[in-house]
């Protein structure tokens, strides 16, 4: 997922805000791709999660 330069820009003023170092835009640009892949993932086994259960059938 490509972010786009605004979002990048408020996470570079947010984690510089929150720290006495500026990050740069390619260090908020990662670190908006890490966070974006590691929902990803989470949705994935949530889906996966969630049609396990569908597919299981209850005992009679």
């Amino acid at each position: 997922m490509k972010a786009d330069r605004k979002f990048i820009e408020k996470t570079r003023q947010y984690f510089s805000s929150h720290d006495n170092d500026n990050i740069g835009k390619e260090a908020a640009r990662e670190a908006v791709e890490n966070i974006t892949g590691f929902f990803d993932i989470l949705a994935s086994w949530d889906r996966r999660l969630h049609s396990n259960k569908n597919n299981v059938k209850s005992p009679k």
